[in-house]
């Protein structure tokens, strides 16, 4: 969804507030951090739009680990506190592509407040296509006669639950070519990993 150049291009052309090129470590993400605080709408007004997700390449899962459980900040020869350290969520996403040691990584805010990334929708569509399924409980009543109960093959096989279904479809270019599939830029952050 997001690992495409549209995506990548349009986030490194936007700036430093959007994308680097450094590798994942304490810093980076607080620079991270800082970047969408910083972040202002087109009046100039600031987005609320805090770090919440580390999304990485596998190759970093130990780095993410150290980052994550050392009280220190790992990679200075100081005893400064990791201050990182439980601030985020760490997603490994398998399908990142990357060469170590230049692994790349993103950050995400929260899809509350900013949405980066949405599902892709059918064609034709406004959005998802949801079908609901009666329970078989249900009686159906007409004007020609007492009615009976609903075919078990529209419920949920006399539970009472509603069985709902949600049609979308993943991984289709949704911001054209200018922005790939990020809904709202402002909502994401990339690094390449190329630079120590």
């Amino acid at each position: 969804m997001y690992t495409n150049a549209q995506s990548i291009l349009a986030l490194t052309n936007a700036g430093v507030l959007y994308s680097t090129n450094g590798r994942l470590t304490t810093a980076r993400i607080s620079e991270a951090r800082m970047a969408f605080n910083q972040r202002v709408d087109l009046r100039g007004e600031r987005i609320a739009s805090p770090l919440r997700y580390i999304v990485y390449h596998t190759g970093l899962a130990d780095v993410v680990a150290q980052i994550q459980n050392s009280e220190l900040v790992p990679e200075l020869a100081t005893n400064a506190a990791n201050t990182i350290r439980g601030s985020f969520v760490a997603i490994e996403d398998p399908y990142i592509t990357g060469t170590a040691p230049n692994l790349p990584w993103w950050a995400f805010t929260d899809p509350v407040n900013v949405k980066a990334l949405v599902l892709a929708r059918l064609a034709g569509m406004p959005g998802p296509i949801i079908l609901r399924k009666r329970s078989d409980i249900e009686s159906v009543t007409s004007l020609l006669g007492a009615g009976g109960a609903v075919d078990p093959i529209m419920g949920d096989f006399a539970s009472g639950n509603i069985v709902v279904k949600v049609r979308d479809v993943w991984g289709t270019y949704i911001g054209g070519a200018a922005v790939g599939n990020l809904v709202d830029y402002q909502g994401a952050y990339y690094s390449a990993g190329t630079a120590v």
